[in-house]
């Protein structure tokens, strides 16, 4: 509907916090909120706010048009902006152009073959790109959406509705067994972080195995690999209209084999940040190569990823060059913690948040002479500003 209206869409969790929420009515210029019945925190925000609110459930739709607006579309208007954790403090907003997003569809619909005949098994949260790519692809080829809760029932859930295909965190994934019987089950994608053997071993024979691999700011999906058991974990080769490079240090292509910053190029990118155009510039940036045959000039996304090309033509992720986290499928930037909680103890000099053994922790060093704080009261605090998968645990 947004689309059809020529407007851009931004999700809204109602579980994210109401500072959350309230930064990102603001930031985005929210004029209006499509949703159900409101809960108490997305209302009281929204009060404070000259945002608008449709009730879909009550809508009354006798009398009006049933026709398309005539309103003139292209590839470069702008689709949706999806916040992501921001080193800063505060969540970014990824500007992502409706070129893109159809890019991604007609690859995607075609490389894990989901038609008209299929059912996509959608349990991803609608605030991630990935769970909008869960939805989106089933309208855009034909095939039937069924919606069902996130979690280890999942996979349940989706057999027990017909569902043919399914996208899931990696994370998730790997801690469950394939069931004898996977009913109509025959594809799932994985992403948001490196996907371990014993997942490969596990579900790769029972399904099509897809490998997907993409930052928000490349529209969801970059590069994706069909995993086998017996073969190498690789994120594969860029989709369709897309082109990922492997630079070193001083922006020169990696030979085969060495290392480098993976960075992406083409259809998939980004617009920028809304509202942050030094980040952007920082994270977006024009380079000109020298090959043996032309001088081109890309527009690349510096994604902060480690890998390298193989003599196969497949990419392998090697990890972070930076703080970046990514846990249970959540992409989470440390400075974003650290400031919230910073903030809300004046006591605490020094604060460092790391991932150990599946949880996120933080370690914090006072000023001389300052009282300990309540560490129970003070992650209550946090969760009042943060999302639950960003909060530290005990």
């Amino acid at each position: 509907a947004s689309w059809k209206a020529g407007a851009a869409y931004v999700p809204l969790d109602p579980a994210y916090p109401a500072e959350r929420l309230a930064h990102i009515l603001s930031d985005a210029a929210i004029v209006l909120v499509l949703g159900g019945e409101p809960d108490a925190r997305l209302a009281e925000t929204l009060m404070d706010t000259d945002v608008g609110y449709h009730n879909l459930h009550r809508l009354a739709l006798d009398g009006l048009p049933s026709k398309v607006p005539a309103i003139p579309r292209d590839a470069a208007m702008l689709a949706q902006i999806i916040y992501t954790s921001g080193s800063t403090g505060l969540p970014k907003g990824v500007m992502v152009e409706q070129g893109s997003l159809v890019n991604l569809m007609a690859d995607h619909a075609e490389r894990i073959a989901l038609d008209q005949n299929g059912t996509m098994f959608s349990s991803m949260s609608l605030s991630f790109d990935a769970g909008n790519m869960t939805t989106l692809l089933p309208l855009y080829c034909g095939a039937a959406l069924h919606f069902g809760e996130p979690g280890e029932g999942a996979i349940t859930a989706a057999i027990n509705c017909g569902a043919s295909h399914m996208i899931l965190p990696t994370a998730l994934l790997a801690n469950l067994l394939p069931p004898t019987d996977l009913g109509s089950l025959r594809a799932i994608g994985v992403g948001g972080e490196a996907c371990p053997s014993s997942l490969v071993e596990r579900w790769g024979e029972r399904v099509a195995l897809y490998n997907m691999y993409g930052p928000t700011e490349c529209t969801v999906t970059a590069l994706c690999a069909r995993l086998v058991p017996g073969q190498p974990i690789t994120i594969g080769q860029p989709i369709s209209n897309l082109k990922a490079l492997i630079l070193d240090e001083g922006g020169n292509l990696c030979p085969v084999g060495v290392p480098g910053e993976l960075c992406l190029s083409g259809l998939g990118l980004a617009r920028g940040y809304l509202n942050l155009p030094e980040r952007a510039q920082e994270a977006f940036i024009e380079l000109t190569l020298d090959a043996d045959t032309d001088t081109r000039t890309y527009r690349l996304y510096r994604t902060g990823d480690r890998a390298l090309l193989r003599r196969d033509g497949n990419i392998q992720y090697l990890g972070r060059i930076d703080e970046q986290i990514k846990l249970r499928g959540y992409r989470i930037e440390p400075g974003e913690i650290e400031t919230q909680v910073a903030a809300l103890c004046p006591a605490i000099r020094q604060i460092k948040v790391v991932v150990q053994d599946g949880r996120l922790l933080a370690y914090a060093c006072l000023h001389a002479g300052a009282s300990e704080p309540d560490g129970e009261a003070l992650l209550q605090q946090a969760g009042e500003c943060l999302p639950e998968y960003m909060v530290p645990v005990r």
